[in-house]
């Protein structure tokens, strides 16, 4: 996770400067440079709240705080840490207690938004939700993993999955 996390705060820093001084020449447009004035901030747009978008988003908001602007959009309302399902899985606990919403996770620069992905304009750093397109300096896609049902024969009609509880 580490070094997603070096990429985006390197591309941030190329847009704000480093320290307080302006950005070097030639980093990004002209229109956008900022460093000695900070009225625009970089935009990350993370799509997946899963460890590697909520890491990013949790890095990002404490090196650069309100310097930048993260959105971090998942399809789903709350976390649930892997491990803690089998715990709902064998009766010891109830799915309630081991999901965190999302909107209690509030770090300054962070907002979060509850929406379906369904395109993705990587060339034009873009994602269209159903609730608009979104527009990035930085995009991340940090989406996780969807099961394939149909890939394992009798799954779909017998079968019991614990990956989405």
């Amino acid at each position: 996770m580490r070094p997603l996390a070096n990429r985006a705060l390197k591309i941030a820093r190329q847009v704000h400067g480093d320290l307080g001084r302006p950005a070097a020449r030639g980093a990004i447009p002209r229109g956008r440079r900022l460093g000695y004035a900070r009225a625009l901030k970089t935009r990350v747009v993370i799509l997946g709240a899963g460890f590697g978008g909520l890491e990013l988003a949790t890095t990002l908001s404490e090196a650069l705080g309100d310097d930048v602007d993260v959105t971090l959009i998942d399809k789903s309302d709350a976390f649930v840490f892997g491990y803690s399902k089998l715990d709902v899985m064998f009766g010891r606990t109830t799915l309630d207690a081991v999901r965190l919403p999302y909107r209690q996770i509030a770090r300054p620069g962070v907002r979060f938004l509850q929406q379906t992905i369904t395109a993705i304009d990587p060339e034009a750093r873009s994602v269209t939700t159903d609730g608009g397109v979104h527009e990035a300096d930085v995009l991340v896609v940090a989406l996780g993993a969807d099961y394939d049902f149909d890939a394992t024969p009798g799954l779909v009609e017998a079968g019991n999955e614990f990956y989405s509880v």
